[in-house]
């Protein structure tokens, strides 16, 4: 069981590899946010899969799951912290960090969400869209938990 917490653990991580590496993508070419839609909604397939792979059908999933994403909830309660309790987002690396641990969905709930942001009196706030980002990822570690329990039953 230590080996299978200890890749979730590092599994975890990934989104915010995979956000530095869209970050510099993002950097060099021409990119605008919708055109990052498909490139999104592959890499939560890839983590769904991640999930299914990884996760051991015999073993809680929500446990699991949560395992899976506590390294997210850490960037998520950090943000959250800047966002309300010290009033705006901090420049250093911890702060960058937080935001590229998101970047990899941001275009896909900004998608998503803006019907229901647009007629915000004031201006969008990010938080609701990493909030649901986070959701979403745990969201898919539980389904590919439950799509292998699926499989192998």
């Amino acid at each position: 069981m230590m080996k299978k917490t200890t890749q979730l653990g590092f599994a975890g991580i990934l989104p915010l590899v995979v956000g530095k590496g869209l970050s510099l993508v993002i950097t060099l070419l021409p990119i605008t946010g919708w055109m990052l839609l498909p490139v999104n909604a592959v890499l939560f397939f890839l983590w769904f899969r991640l999930a299914y792979r990884l996760f051991d059908e015999h073993k809680n999933l929500f446990i699991q799951s949560f395992l899976m994403c506590a390294f997210g909830l850490l960037m998520l309660l950090l943000l959250l912290f800047q966002e309300f309790v010290a009033g705006h987002w901090r420049l250093n690396i911890l702060s960058t960090s937080c935001q590229l641990y998101f970047l990899p969905g941001l275009s896909l709930m900004s998608f998503v969400l803006s019907p229901f942001l647009f007629g915000a009196k004031e201006a969008v706030r990010f938080w609701p869209l990493f909030l649901c980002e986070w959701i979403i990822l745990f969201i898919l570690c539980l389904i590919g938990g439950f799509m292998k329990r699926r499989d192998r039953f």
